[in-house]
């Protein structure tokens, strides 16, 4: 069974996660979203799509109207909103059970469950980008490589043992 995520951009994108993200002057935060989906694998399994509905037009210059990145899809909304989109979307859905909306929006979210679709906040949404960048920063810092003290005295008696026994 594979999910489609239907993810309300704007939220995302304005989440506190991204506002750092963006201070950095890193360029066009929608974009960028749809390369951490993909890169971080947010959306699970392979077999698993998302649409990603922005509010408005694409920016001028930018090529990626419909931006098709293996199962991921950019939408704009251009004259509706990206809620009115999000909720014609779920009503177009053949299976909505097989559907999980990503979004803050109290409405939305209701909606979502009303039409038995899968409901997940933008936090939980994140929390497996958040996640892989500690752990990335934990990596790159040494904190994985450093035992405890449990661990460190098991070591120790496995390697007592051998080296006692073989004199």
């Amino acid at each position: 069974m594979s999910l489609l995520y239907l993810i309300d951009g704007c939220n995302v994108v304005n989440h506190k996660f991204f506002l750092q993200k963006k201070k950095r002057g890193l360029g066009d935060s929608r974009y960028m979203l749809l390369d951490l989906i993909r890169n971080e694998s947010l959306i699970g399994s392979p077999k698993n799509r998302a649409i990603v509905v922005f509010d408005g037009y694409p920016s001028r210059g930018q090529d990626r109207q419909d931006d098709n990145i293996s199962t991921i899809k950019a939408v704009f909304s251009f004259d509706e909103s990206a809620d009115d989109r999000i909720r014609k979307l779920l009503r177009q859905s053949a299976n909505p059970k097989n559907v999980a909306v990503v979004s803050d929006d109290k409405q939305i979210m209701l909606f979502a469950r009303l039409h038995n679709a899968k409901t997940v906040s933008v936090d939980e949404f994140l929390r497996i980008s958040i996640e892989s960048v500690r752990q990335k920063a934990a990596r790159s810092t040494g904190e994985d490589s450093k035992l405890n003290y449990a661990q460190a005295d098991k070591i120790n008696r496995e390697l007592k043992k051998i080296w006692l026994s073989s004199e």
